[in-house]
Order: structure tokens, then sequence, then C-alpha cells
């Protein structure tokens, strides 16, 4: 089990709105953060022109990776972002989030409110 312990973020306000709704500690550095947590993997949800430096930030510390698409911003970046995961012998992934999107919340709304049944297999 993974437990969700910090956030990292430049907007010191909504990241620490975000920090406080889940009870975790905030940053504004993501090496500082990664230092002090001790963390496993960092999941990359920052603006995509600011992924490679924060996934090189993660890897070079051993952590794991799980970035929002795009991985970078052009090939030559993602070349430089899964040869340094690669260097550090971590994992990089890369998922198409969907969680701020209208559908989404219908769709937990529903969930939460039992409108559907229990979900046993979602794609």
């Amino acid at each position: 089990m993974s437990d969700f312990v910090a956030v990292c973020g430049t907007s010191s306000g909504a990241s620490r709105a975000f920090a406080s709704r889940f009870n975790v500690r905030f940053y504004t550095d993501i090496a500082e953060m990664i230092e002090k947590e001790k963390v496993k993997v960092v999941s990359i949800r920052t603006p995509h022109p600011w992924h490679v430096t924060n996934i090189e930030a993660a890897v070079s510390r051993g952590d794991h990776v799980i970035c929002e698409k795009p991985l970078a911003v052009d090939l030559p970046s993602c070349d430089r972002a899964i040869a340094a995961a690669h260097s550090a012998g971590v994992k990089l992934g890369v998922i198409s989030q969907r969680s701020f999107y209208e559908p989404v919340h219908r769709v937990k709304k529903a969930i939460d409110t039992g409108k559907i049944g229990k979900p046993v297999l979602a794609t």
C-alpha cells in the first residue's frame, strides 16, 4: 500500500490548498520534497514544459515516476527523460489522466450516490 505524503507546486496558493485538502505536506522544491519525504514514486502533474526537469530530479534520487502525457514537448526531450530513467534503473510511466473532466465527475457522483451500483471493472 502506498501513501500520499506531499505536494510540490509553484503556485503556493493552489498547491497549499490541495495539500491541505488531503492533509499532506507542501513543498515548492521537488528535490527538497523527494529528499525529506523519502518517496519511492513521484507523480508528475505539472505543465508539460516542466516534465523532463521534474523527471530528472526524481529519477536522479532513485524514485520511479508516473507522468501525465505528453511525456515532453519534443522527441529529444522524451529521449532525455527515458535515458535518465534507464540510467537510474527506475521505472518511468506515462498516463492520460482525466480526473478533471466533467464526465468523470458525473460518473464519480453516480458511483458515490449508488445510482449505478458498485463498479467491478472499469477502463
